[in-house]
């Protein structure tokens, strides 16, 4: 998840996560030099942890999605064994009119 800093008004800082947003998180800074040591995980309130809680969830959710491809890529493959194992049975026994 990527985010975006923002600078509202004068002394308010928003940082943002671009993938969902809203998720975001605000702090006062009192000086412009203030600004070059804030840190998105830490310095915004629970940002930090809402950006890995979300990105954890799309983690499985990508996870969930592959074992679900896998599964059904499985179902196609036994049944077209299956298929494969019926025909060359019929060619094996001489019918070509299996079904």
């Amino acid at each position: 998840c990527s985010f975006d800093i923002t600078r509202a008004f004068d002394k308010l800082m928003q940082v943002r996560c671009r993938d969902d947003p809203i998720i975001f998180g605000t702090r006062q800074v009192q000086e412009i030099e203030e600004i070059s040591t804030l840190r998105a995980s830490e310095s915004f309130g629970s940002f930090g942890r809402e950006v890995a809680d979300f990105l954890q969830k799309e983690q499985q959710q990508v996870e969930r999605e592959k074992s679900l491809l896998q599964a059904r890529k499985d179902r196609m493959d036994a049944f077209l064994e299956k298929e494969r194992r019926q025909n060359a049975f019929c060619v094996l026994a001489g019918s070509l009119s299996c079904a």
